[in-house]
């Protein structure tokens, strides 16, 4: 450890500088201990039909730690009973005249005993955190191997925010209850100890304090018992409180589109004052567990010495200094396990709920590796499925597809089409495994390549994206990225494909997603290709460009198996089968010609009624494909918009890397962070706590000295009766445990409170209002750390961290007083020690914080990619990629236990130096006494001697304890950062409008200038136009045009540089952004649910009747979803809408929009993901909802516009054209008549 703090001393310490774990104590290794006696477990509970239990298998995997630490422990154990007898020895020495050698003896073996006590603690610790950090990262790694493999169901029963809160809270409380692994061993063992040699001093008395105890014990139990019910129901509110946290934080661009960014903030807070309110109860237990602890051992004293005195009052025995402060001695030993008594039931009521906790995540249902049959093909079907039917889970009673039967042919395309909740993508589900078999038999030949309906994209690299952990092959790389038509999109990019991508692909538009996840699939060079409704977020152009190049009879997988469901009928001729979905089953199967030959057919009546104004393509083998006039196309009208061009090029770096590197922070915590704690807390109650403090430990240290002042008169005649001091003592006793038991009362009730919630609700307000540039690039789980594992610091461990140096550096301060007033030549020995105690202090300091720091940063990667993965999960199997995403937690989990155990191990260092240093007051307490002896009484050396015993502790745990409260500085700074982050404008402003604005809904852009930055070029440059009230209008554009920065500029979401925008002649400017954005409607690409009943989703304010309600999903076709269950509009939506399929949540999105009924609609592609006949009934809903509004529409399909007043294509930032979809198409030199003429669009319409 020494050559890490010597470079902590002279530089900053980066992770590299740390030591990395042996290979039997990576996580991977530890993991597999963990799981080969886990099973047991499991396999002993169904042998004997009991619950399994995770202690014991975590005893059972580490137990040889265990064993190493428990001779430490006898040794320790041993050498605490030694001082009390040593003492005697030194206080017989005193009293009785003898030679001088032996004082000298007596001192050194005290001073040899304290040394061998601190090695063998400090070697107890180190393997009790040992086991304890090896616990940790097993479940640590056991819970998202766990998350990797649960059914659909099991996923909807848990929550990212459980996942993060048992990966930072949960595995923390049982880590640091193995600390405590062997005191329900060694307390009662101690206590006995400690009666016995009582009983030596004390006779019967002694019963008295041995009553005291036992008395203590069950008041220890029953505060445990509610203790343990506090953290069950803080751990539940906590889990609630993070999950709407992380609904807020993924749904942030929703939120404030739709002004709802206020309203979640008053969620969260409200979930939080629930929390609050579960904290603020163990607060006031851990009190009372206090209370009992410390003031125990002080009525044992009281007790035991009011007995001995009334037993031998007429006997000549007194209590003399050696009886007395051995006595005490004791008692203080005694204080130790009933004080840990209250640890154990604290920390083991934590430890218990949090192993309840994890028992039942584990134990969750997980995917049947049976559902699919991997064997290899014999007939030349790769695809076989059998009478089929599937369920969710194996628990559910609904089916959710049954008699399936069909097959797909090697080297075929396949196609899958039907409406909206037919049950397309649980189709494929069953193709993946997903979903439980509940009858026939699901064949699968070859491997997998999986593209969802919604792209799931990580933080990384376009490339890394892309190659998913293949190998790079930079020709192969190359075709593909042409095939895709990601090419130009590169071209855009500063670091082209080495270009940073955000959390979910937030700097992609939905076009973008698709086509980077196809290019994956593409990559990875898969057997069978299955795509989700993957080409729906594409542009017309786009879509042929894949088509041709990827998926038809001439695309880049023309000799794979491809099954993709797809709304878009044109592609379907060229299809070799298409399996026709309706009512839970597969009704047709067929090719083009053969199912449109079938009169009446569902295929055919879906075909001729609503694509018959698409002209479906047609191939000839003798047509090539003319890649370089489709990329000019491509270069005119991809409306799939690169956001990074219109939004997010101002925060790409010349590296490419989009999110900011987060700040570690240099040396050693501000002063003016605590200082802005102790506002946050109340000063008034700080001040009042100190107060009390210190008249407490005014009153405690009384005792002592008035213990000292009664042996000095034992046995003379001074007049006093025992009762006398036993009445004196007796009341210091009582005032001191009331003063103690105030402080921590008000240090929980009023500062723990005020500044838990002061903290959250400042972090989350600057959090909420930031600008959506700070969402793009700090990733969700750097974030949610704040959330979970910084405020839990401040929730569960400043104020008990404040307390107890508060206590202990009183405690120092006036023992120090008290043993230089007995022995001044102390201070010759106590003055240097403390320039020592200051300076490894500060050296320590250096390098613990540097490793606090490291610390932080390690945990934020282990929840992003918990994160990251829970939500892609399907994409993540499906690719056979879970053992490749368990390696890369088990990297991150070793950096997060590098750190942690250099924390530790710095600790440790800290604590050998410090208490040795404290050794050597213990012996120059025993040595001056023994110089002196003739000059002081037994009483005063007993005092000096006791009290020298107990101020290594005391230091020690001074020092540790301020270093523990500069450690929790660092996470004091991580949340004060988030105080003062860049907020958008106000979100209420004084500026007055009409009660009903707008009225009409006419929109006046006027010379609008908008960059996103200062040092970024315009992205709307001086776009001026008109759209009258109640005009639809549909936006066209290429990449980076400006049409995305349109509703930006509408919405505010970034502020105008110059010119006006004006809706009903009020400049939006200067109204409030909460005003504005209640009063226009957006409907998003991609829609977004949250974990909340249909009402809470639809009506998150309730300001609307259930009649109301019901009508908004009757005309967006939901209705009959939601009307036959018995909950109605309280039945809950998962969340992200997991039980619903996409199309569902996009229509569930348009039920939104018909509610708020707004005179101002945008339209994001809001039908991609619909099947035509339902987008076809959708904009007949648009067009009789929304006949009065004026509306917006950016679309991939034209004919989603065709029928608009007018076109508006942009370029550059400015209007090119805009005039009605008639005059534009009679002209074929406009940009929109080649995009009608691209897109297959019959030129008779």
């Amino acid at each position: 450890m020494q050559p890490l703090m010597i470079l902590g001393s002279r530089r900053e310490l980066t992770i590299a500088d740390l030591w990395r774990p042996d290979n039997n104590q990576t996580s991977a290794a530890i993991l597999k201990k963990f799981n080969i006696k886990w099973k047991k477990e499991i396999e002993r509970s169904k042998l004997y039909k009991t619950n399994p239990q995770i202690l014991r298998s975590i005893i059972y995997a580490f137990h040889p730690s265990l064993l190493v630490g428990l001779a430490h422990y006898a040794i320790n154990f041993t050498c605490s009973f030694l001082e009390p007898i040593l003492l005697q020895s030194m206080l017989t020495f005193i009293a009785t005249p003898t030679q001088s050698y032996i004082g000298y003896v007596i001192a050194v073996a005290i001073f040899l005993n304290a040394i061998t006590s601190v090695i063998t603690n400090v070697q107890l610790f180190i393997a009790g955190m040992s086991v304890g950090y090896q616990v940790r990262s097993s479940l640590c790694s056991a819970i998202f191997r766990k998350s990797l493999n649960l059914t659909n169901t099991s996923r909807q029963s848990t929550s990212t925010g459980q996942i993060n809160n048992m990966l930072a809270a949960d595995t923390n409380h049982i880590m640091w209850f193995m600390t405590m692994a062997y005191d329900p061993v060694g307390i009662p063992v101690k206590i006995v100890a400690a009666l016995y040699l009582l009983w030596q001093q004390l006779g019967a008395a002694c019963l008295g304090g041995l009553a005291v105890t036992i008395i203590a014990f069950p008041l220890q139990a029953f505060i445990g018992k509610q203790l343990m019910h506090g953290f069950d129901v803080k751990q539940a509110r906590g889990d609630t409180r993070i999950e709407i946290v992380n609904e807020s934080l993924t749904s942030i661009k929703l939120l404030k589109l739709y002004g709802w960014d206020l309203l979640f903030h008053q969620r969260v807070s409200q979930a939080r004052q629930e929390e609050l309110k579960s904290i603020k109860s163990i607060g006031i237990w851990k009190s009372f567990d206090t209370f009992v602890s410390t003031v125990t051992p002080l009525f044992v004293s009281l007790t035991s010495f009011a007995i001995f005195s009334a037993v031998n009052s007429g006997t000549g025995q007194v209590l003399d200094a050696t009886r007395i402060f051995v006595s005490l001695s004791l008692f203080n030993i005694l204080a130790q396990p009933i004080q840990s008594i209250g640890f154990l039931f604290s920390g083991g009521s934590a430890a218990y709920i949090s192993l309840q906790r994890m028992r039942d995540f584990l134990l969750l249902e997980e995917l049947d590796e049976t559902n699919v049959e991997r064997e290899i093909s014999s007939d030349g079907n790769v695809v076989h499925v059998e009478n089929g039917s599937f369920k969710w889970d194996s628990a559910s009673s609904e089916k959710i597809l049954e008699n399936i039967n069909f097959v797909i042919k090697k080297g075929s395309l396949a196609a899958v089409i039907g409406r909206v909740g037919t049950g397309k993508s649980s189709l494929i589900s069953t193709l993946l495994g997903e979903m439980y078999k509940e009858s026939g038999k699901v064949r699968v030949s070859g491997s997998i390549a999986y593209v969802s309906q919604q792209a799931w994209i990580e933080n990384a690299t376009v490339r890394d994206n892309i190659l998913f952990g293949s190998e790079y092959d930079e020709a192969k790389f190359s075709a593909i990225i042409d095939a895709c038509a990601l090419r130009n999109d590169l071209k855009l990019l500063t670091a082209g494909d080495l270009t940073e991508i955000g959390e979910k692909g937030v700097n992609l538009s939905g076009g973008q997603k698709q086509r980077l996840a196809l290019a994956r699939a593409v990559y990875n060079d898969a057997e069978i290709y299955i795509l989700d409704d993957a080409l729906s977020a594409v542009d017309a152009h786009v879509d042929k460009h894949i088509f041709d190049n990827v998926l038809g009879p001439r695309g880049l997988l023309s000799n794979k198996t491809r099954i993709f469901v797809t709304h878009g009928v044109h592609h379907l001729p060229a299809c070799d089968s298409i399996l026709v979905v309706k009512d839970k089953t597969v009704v047709q199967q067929g090719s083009y010609d053969e199912l449109m030959a079938i009169e009446g057919g569902t295929f055919k009546i879906l075909i001729d009624e609503f694509a018959h104004d698409v002209s479906v393509e047609t191939f000839s083998d003798s047509t090539d494909v003319d890649t370089n006039s489709l990329e000019k196309k491509l270069d005119i009208v991809d409306d799939a918009f690169l956001i990074a061009t219109e939004k997010h090029q101002n925060v790409f770096a010349e590296d490419g890397k989009l999110m900011k590197k987060e700040d570690a922070g240099k040396g050693l915590a501000k002063t003016s962070v605590f200082i802005a704690y102790a506002r946050a807390a109340g000063i008034i109650w700080i001040v009042i706590s100190f107060s009390l403090l210190t008249v407490g430990q005014i009153a405690t240290v009384g005792t002592g000295i008035w213990l000292d002042n009664w042996s000095s008169n034992a046995g003379d005649d001074s007049g006093h009766s025992n009762g006398y001091y036993l009445g004196i003592y007796g009341t210091l006793v009582v005032v001191a445990s009331s003063l103690i038991l105030l402080t921590n009362l008000t240090m929980y009730i009023k500062v723990g409170q005020n500044a838990a919630k002061v903290m959250h609700s400042s972090m989350l307000k600057g959090v909420l209002h930031a600008p959506m540039s700070f969402f793009d690039t700090n990733p969700l789980g750097r974030i949610t750390n704040r959330f979970v594992g910084d405020i839990q610091v401040v929730d569960e461990q400043l104020v008990e961290t404040y307390v107890i140096f508060l206590t202990y550096l009183a405690s120092s301060i006036s023992t120090i007083i008290i043993i230089c007033s007995i022995t001044p030549l102390f201070l010759t020995l106590i003055l240097p020690i403390i320039g020592f105690y200051y300076y490894i202090q500060n050296y320590y300091l250096r390098t613990a914080q540097a490793i606090q720091r490291i610390s932080r940063l390690t945990n934020s990667p282990v929840y992003a990619l918990a994160n990251t993965t829970f939500t892609g999960i399907s994409t993540v199997r499906a690719f056979d990629k879970s053992l490749a995403y368990q390696e890369k937690n088990n990297i991150l989990q070793d950096d997060m236990q590098t750190s942690f155990l250099s924390q530790m191990a710095a600790n440790k260092w800290l604590q050998l130096r410090l208490e040795g240093l404290g050794a050597f007051i213990t012996f120059g307490a025993a040595l001056f006494a023994v110089v002196e002896r003739n000059t002081i009484s037994a009483g005063s050396v007993g005092l000096s001697l006791g009290y020298a015993l107990q101020l290594t502790q005391y230091l020690y745990h001074t020092m540790r304890m301020f270093g523990n409260v500069q450690n929790s500085g660092v996470s004091l700074e991580r949340i004060f950062e988030y105080f003062n982050l860049a907020s958008e404008a106000a979100q209420h402003t004084t500026y007055s409008v009409p009660k009903d604005w707008p009225q009409e809904g006419k929109i006046v852009f006027k010379d609008l200038n908008m960059r996103y930055r200062e040092e970024t070029p315009l992205i709307l440059n001086g776009i001026s136009f008109n759209i009258n009230g109640g005009e639809k209008v549909g936006i066209v554009g290429r990449t980076g045009a400006g049409k995305s920065s349109l509703s930006v500029a509408l919405f505010r979401l970034v502020e105008a540089e110059r010119g006006t925008i004006k809706v009903d002649g009020v400049d939006i400017a200067k109204i409030g952004l909460n005003l504005l954005r209640t009063r226009f409607t957006i409907i998003p690409q991609e829609p977004v649910l949250f974990g909340a009943s249909v009402r809470d989703n639809i009506d998150p304010e309730h300001e609307h009747s259930d009649e109301t309600i019901w009508r908004a999903l009757d005309a967006s076709y939901l209705k009959e979803r939601f009307s036959g269950h018995e909950d109605g509009l309280e039945q809950k939506i998962k969340s992200g809408g997991d039980n619903m399929s996409v199309g569902e949540r996009q229509l569930f999105c348009l039920a939104r929009a018909i509610l708020r009924n707004t005179k101002v609609l945008v339209l994001d592609e809001a039908t991609a993901g619909i099947d035509l006949e339902t987008d076809s009934l959708i904009q007949a809903t648009i067009r009789n909802e929304f006949k009065d509004a004026t509306v917006l529409t950016i679309a991939h399909r034209i004919q989603t516009i065709l029928d608009s007043d007018k076109i508006m294509v942009l370029n550059a930032g400015t209007v090119e054209e805009m005039d009605s979809p008639a005059n534009l198409l009679k002209n074929p030199d406009s940009a929109f008549s080649k995009l009608a003429v691209a897109a297959g669009v019959k030129e008779t319409i």
